[in-house]
């Protein structure tokens, strides 16, 4: 059975003002939280299948499960209810409900970074909501269960 990506549809990105290369699927991913970007991020050379497979285990995690990663989101939201003008400083009303998330994540992407050695890989769904820009959310698998993480 053909996987979700393959290889060579990912593109090598602009560099822009990223101090590292990685490439993109020109599909985005539907979620209970909006489209998803996935990124390949290998500290050298090219992405491989294993970056690829890694991608797709996400996806695929997030299609089964999609409440989970809603749930964990909302818990960071959440986390900002005793700092009320905070929240009305970055624009986002205070007492959202799960599913009225969507509109203030700036930004959803699965990221799968190898490391130099060609050989670690770590992955994370990288999200950034309107009231923690300066931060985001860093979400890894890790078996069924979402953790925070620093990808």
């Amino acid at each position: 059975m053909p996987g979700i990506f393959q290889l060579y549809e990912f593109v090598k990105a602009p560099r822009g003002p990223y101090a590292f290369d990685f490439w993109v699927h020109p599909v985005l991913i539907s979620s209970v939280l909006g489209l998803f970007a996935v990124e390949l991020r290998p500290d050298i050379g090219e992405p491989d299948l294993r970056m690829v497979n890694e991608a797709e285990r996400l996806v695929s995690f997030m299609q089964a499960h999609p409440d989970k990663l809603l749930d964990k989101v909302y818990e960071h939201y959440r986390g900002f209810d005793a700092n009320l003008e905070w929240l009305a400083s970055r624009d986002v009303p205070e007492n959202l409900k799960k599913d009225e998330l969507p509109p203030y994540l700036m930004v959803r992407d699965i990221v799968v970074i190898r490391d130099e050695n060609m050989q670690t890989l770590r992955s994370c769904f990288y999200i950034s909501p309107q009231w923690d820009k300066e931060h985001a959310i860093y979400l890894e698998l890790r078996g069924i269960k979402l953790e925070y993480c620093e990808c």
